[in-house]
C-alpha cells in the first residue's frame, strides 16, 4: 500500500522543547486518527499531540516519549 510521510515539529507547551514526529498516512486507505499522550523529555510535562493522520503508523522520533495512544 502506498504511504505518504512528513516530519512534523511540535513544541512542548510548557518549556518549548522541540518534538519531532514521523507522521504517516495512507491516501485513499484506512487511517486511524488520534493523539499521542506524551511526556516532554526536557521538563517532564504531560500533554496530547493530535495527529490528523494514521496514529498507528506514526511515531515520536525525539524530544518526548509516548505514554499512550488515544484514538478519535
Amino acid at each position: 500500500m502506498f504511504t505518504e510521510r512528513a516530519s512534523v515539529l511540535a513544541k512542548c507547551p510548557e518549556c518549548g522543547n522541540d518534538i519531532l514526529i514521523d507522521q504517516v498516512w495512507y491516501p485513499g486507505g484506512a487511517n486511524d486518527y488520534g493523539s499521542f499522550e506524551v511526556e516532554c523529555l526536557k521538563c517532564k510535562h504531560h500533554f496530547d499531540i493530535y495527529l490528523g493522520r494514521d496514529i498507528d503508523a506514526s511515531s515520536i522520533k525525539s524530544g518526548a516519549k509516548s505514554i499512550k495512544v488515544i484514538y478519535k
